[in-house]
């Protein structure tokens, strides 16, 4: 595993990589298919990059929107999005301000424990 590509957010939705389209009520899938945004980069950056999965960040529960932004994205790319939702929370936005990571601002908010989780699932996805 050579990193990540975050793909999606929950809140403020316009558009995504030219291929996800928001469009009032309705979002829809337009010849996505995630491999193309690898194969660019993997030509200008970086030669050895596969798809881990995909990470939903900004997530709100109590917005309508987040939710269906999650459903559709989970079932168009199925087991490649992670379980984990890391749900939109001020700590995560207050951190960087402060020159830390979340997890040592504020081991215990929404977003570190959501971070950790995602730790722990991509650990055991790795172990199979």
């Amino acid at each position: 595993m050579d990193g990540f590509l975050y793909f999606c957010r929950c809140k403020g939705l316009q558009k995504l990589n030219k291929e996800l389209l928001w469009d009032g009520p309705n979002m829809r899938f337009t010849n996505i298919d995630p491999n193309d945004t690898i194969k660019i980069i993997q030509k200008r950056l970086n030669t050895a990059l596969e798809i881990e999965g995909f990470v939903l960040t900004m997530y709100d529960g109590r917005v309508r929107l987040s939710n269906q932004v999650v459903a559709e994205v989970r079932k168009h790319f199925e087991e490649m999005v992670f379980d984990t939702l890391i749900q939109q929370n001020v700590k995560l936005a207050e951190a960087p301000s402060y020159g830390q990571p979340v997890i040592l601002y504020d081991a215990e908010c929404r977003g570190s424990v959501n971070y950790l989780s995602l730790a722990n699932e991509l650990l055991e996805k790795n172990k199979k």
